[in-house]
């Protein structure tokens, strides 16, 4: 697949009702900035990702892929996989499950997690979208020293600081 195609792809994913439900429920960006979102971008590109594979669950592993490579607030990695399970979250198998297919994702993209700002920007310019604008606020930005602490405007942990 060409890189207009996995854009197309992308594009059309993000705007499905389940997952605009889950950006919408983060006001803040805190739980989902343009970094994150476009680090899931680019794993799906580095698993080599057919069109068919741009599914809702996918995009919940790679979201708590990149949360877990990029980000220390266990809570927003729970409510990450709360999303993609739904009630099944209770279910040792269904999270087993879950972390099976995350590890899977690492095999499928050679372990190569980390990403560099600069082609996120690239990214960013050659191909405008408006998920491109979620921008975390400074109240979410930094290390999440008492995750007891709730943003009086999305109720997530923030740094008070």
């Amino acid at each position: 697949m060409n890189l207009r195609k996995h854009v197309r792809c992308f594009f059309k994913l993000i705007c499905k009702p389940r997952i605009r439900e889950f950006l919408n429920m983060d006001p803040c960006n805190a739980i989902v900035d343009k970094y994150l979102l476009i680090g899931v971008f680019i794993y799906f590109i580095r698993a080599h990702f057919e069109a068919k594979d741009y599914t809702t669950r996918n995009f919940y592993i790679a979201l708590y892929l990149c949360h877990e490579i990029h980000e220390e607030v266990d809570f927003f990695k729970y409510r990450i996989m709360k999303n993609c399970l739904g009630d099944c979250i209770e279910n040792l198998q269904c999270v087993q499950r879950f972390n099976s297919d995350r590890i899977q994702l690492l095999k499928k993209i050679n372990f190569h997690v980390q990403f560099r700002k600069e082609h996120c920007e690239l990214i960013f310019s050659r191909f405008p979208h408006a998920m491109w604008k979620r921008n975390r606020t400074k109240e979410h930005s930094g290390v999440i020293i008492d995750e007891n602490t709730a943003c009086h405007t999305c109720s997530l942990p923030f740094n008070p600081c």
